[in-house]
This record gives structure tokens, C-alpha cells and sequence, in this order.
């Protein structure tokens, strides 16, 4: 069960590194296939980024692994917690390899829904945000950590994805599993 403190409008969601570089290294082994390049799981503790944050708990709202689901469903997770309030993700903030891009794209998998195992996304009060990410960003496997979106006014807790031009996707929970389940 979560522990979550009070989520505002303006709360910023950091996550903190590249996501679906885990997920999309089993979806390559399950499907035996032999592609080359910089891409290994992202599978490593997360408590040397939680100590490293002690100070700033106070401003933290909420932190959750996006293991199952990926960060998509954790955010929704996190959306259905809060009070009349949906995040606004910014797609061009989203720390994803270019490999994991073309990968997924290739499989036809989202990486927003491929598992993360050393990652986490927090929920964070906004005038503390910056601190905090410089702060993880500190961290040997947290350097492509970043604040990917924001809390915005919505009474259905809708989570979607901004592009660049201003064009919005919902992205939903994970329905059933892309792949089937590793942990």
C-alpha cells in the first residue's frame, strides 16, 4: 500500500534515468534476437539514491519502482492517488537510449510500459525539484535523471504525453503484459 503525501497542482514527477533499458533487454533475449549496441539492464539498488536524499523528504511526495507496468502504469498508479489532478508528461524530457527507441519500435512495444528495475519515479513539491535532480543526477547511474512532468488541474486523473507541437497522447495502465513476467 502507498504512502502518499498531499500531491499538488505544480508537483513536478522526476524520474530518475533511462527508462526501458531493463524491459527491453529481456524482450531481446525472449525473442532471441542478436542486436548489437550499448543497451544492458538498469537493474541496481536504489537506496544509494533514496540516502542521498534524506534532506530533502520532507518535499517528497511519493517514490515508486516502475518495475511492472513501467513508468506509463506507474504514473498512473500515481495519477489515481491524487485529488482532481492528471500529469502533463513532456515527451521530449523522457530519458529513453535511442536503441531502446528503435528496439521497441522494431517489436512494437512502448518503452514507457517496459520494466525498469533500477529506476525510480518520484513525485516531488515544485520549488524543490531542481535541487533534488541536481541532486540525483550526482549519482553514477542517475546522470540522464530528469523532471519529466508536472500536475495539472483534471477530475479523471488522466496521465498523457505532450510532444513538441503541442499534440497530446492518454497513455493508459498496461493492460495484460507485453512481455510475460520476469520478476
Amino acid at each position: 500500500q502507498y504512502s502518499i503525501k498531499n500531491i499538488e497542482e505544480g508537483d513536478k514527477v522526476i524520474v530518475t534515468g533511462n527508462i526501458g533499458d531493463h524491459g527491453t533487454t529481456i524482450a531481446l533475449d525472449r525473442y532471441n534476437l542478436n542486436i548489437k549496441g550499448n543497451l544492458k539492464s538498469d537493474c541496481t539498488p536504489v537506496n544509494t539514491i533514496t540516502n542521498k536524499l534524506k534532506e530533502y523528504y520532507p518535499y517528497i511526495k511519493i517514490m515508486k519502482d516502475p518495475t511492472r507496468g513501467g513508468v506509463a502504469t506507474t504514473l498512473n498508479e500515481i495519477s489515481s492517488l491524487s485529488k482532481n489532478l492528471g500529469i502533463c508528461v513532456w515527451e521530449d524530457k523522457i530519458p529513453i537510449k535511442n536503441e531502446v527507441k528503435a528496439i521497441n519500435e522494431m517489436l512494437g512495444l512502448d518503452p514507457l510500459y517496459m520494466a525498469c528495475e533500477g529506476r525510480i519515479v518520484m513525485v516531488v513539491k515544485d520549488q524543490y525539484a531542481k535541487d533534488i535532480l541536481k541532486i540525483i543526477k550526482e549519482i553514477d547511474n542517475c546522470k540522464n535523471a530528469e523532471i519529466i512532468g508536472t500536475f495539472v488541474k483534471n477530475s479523471y486523473n488522466i496521465v498523457y504525453v505532450e510532444n513538441f507541437l503541442g499534440g497530446t497522447r492518454i497513455i493508459n495502465m498496461l493492460e495484460g503484459d507485453m512481455l510475460p513476467r520476469i520478476c
